[in-house]
């Protein structure tokens, strides 16, 4: 990765204040070397190659005039160490430098506090990252720092297509890095820098896009959960629109929503809905039955069917008071035969 093509892949955002701190950061407006101090540093770690010495004079260069950089542009110091850190893994990834010695160079830079007296108002954010994931935080961040602008491409779609595609583009390659490492936050990882980037990013995508652009019928790209079910914005406009939340795919607790993803507002709804129907159907037979024709009949039929069930118990008492009964028995068996008398003529 050449020292610009993460500005260069993202250059529909490039006049945002992430990109102008890289730069800034990135720029020899200080020709000093410090390649004495750099050998102190690392000769003990046996590591003096090229890019290593590369990345500790440009620390060295930054680190002295970090104060005096966050004043003149203006950033909180959260935000200058969030640009910062931002800026120092691209040029890990760049070198391909190991993380140890960027850890080696942060600690030996803490024992000189007359050389670098800023260096305690930012941490390096590496120290328990893998090298392959840096990239994918980075790249998480680029879409974080520029939600606001993203949405004002996507609110502008019909005005500006080709802004619009380019942006869904970036949304594509952001929800594909989601997607493609989710899985990796499944344990008891999911408490690390990455799992939080990722949660961040979720959380951020879902709230700012998802819900607030539910027309858009499923042209933005889908999220996946740890079940691998879908999340888009079509599935979207079922879920609570007041509390912008749902069950992450990275387990984190959601007030509101019990677990299956429904509103417990919801369910309490549907179960008032089934009352009031019972409700309404008893009033509604009661009303016809008193007050209407059909109330009359219905009447009538009920006496005629009690009446014939009524007689049916009188004729069976009449039958068996009136027939004879003969007993038989054949092949040692007894039976019982009941038959009506006629008399002699």
């Amino acid at each position: 990765m050449e020292a610009s093509k993460i500005v260069d892949d993202y250059n529909l955002l490039n006049e945002c204040r992430l990109f102008e701190s890289y730069d800034k950061f990135n720029s020899d407006d200080n020709n000093k070397l410090h390649d004495t101090e750099c050998e102190d540093i690392l000769i003990p770690l046996y590591d003096t190659e090229e890019e290593n010495m590369v990345l500790c004079n440009k620390l060295l260069k930054i680190l002295p005039n970090f104060s005096s950089y966050k004043v003149t542009s203006g950033f909180s110091s959260s935000k200058h160490c969030e640009y910062f850190n931002f800026w120092l893994n691209d040029q890990v990834i760049i070198n391909k430098i190991e993380l140890q010695v960027v850890n080696f160079i942060h600690t030996d830079l803490k024992k000189k506090p007359d050389y670098i007296p800023n260096l305690h108002e930012c941490t390096f954010d590496i120290f328990s990252t893998k090298l392959s994931d840096l990239e994918i935080i980075n790249k998480l961040y680029i879409f974080t720092e520029n939600i606001d602008l993203i949405k004002s491409f996507i609110v502008a779609k019909d005005a500006d297509e080709d802004s619009y595609d380019t942006c869904r583009g970036y949304l594509q390659g952001f929800a594909d890095l989601y997607n493609n490492n989710v899985k990796k936050c499944q344990g008891n990882s999911e408490s690390s820098m990455f799992c939080n980037k990722l949660r961040e990013f979720r959380r951020l995508y879902e709230n700012e896009l998802l819900y607030k652009f539910p027309l858009l019928n499923g042209d933005l790209p889908s999220l996946y959960n740890t079940q691998n079910t879908v999340l888009d914005s079509r599935n979207s406009q079922s879920l609570s629109q007041t509390s912008h939340q749902i069950t992450a795919s990275l387990p984190y607790p959601v007030e509101g929503h019990v677990p299956d993803g429904t509103s417990s507002s919801t369910k309490y709804i549907f179960v008032g809905v089934i009352v009031a129907a019972l409700l309404g159907s008893f009033f509604t037979s009661f009303i016809l039955y008193k007050f209407t024709p059909f109330g009359a009949l219905l009447d009538s039929r009920i006496r005629r069917k009690k009446n014939m069930w009524c007689n049916m118990d009188e004729e069976t008492h009449k039958f068996l008071h009136s027939h004879k009964t003969q007993k038989i028995y054949s092949d040692k068996k007894r039976y019982s035969i009941k038959y009506h008398s006629v008399g002699n003529s």
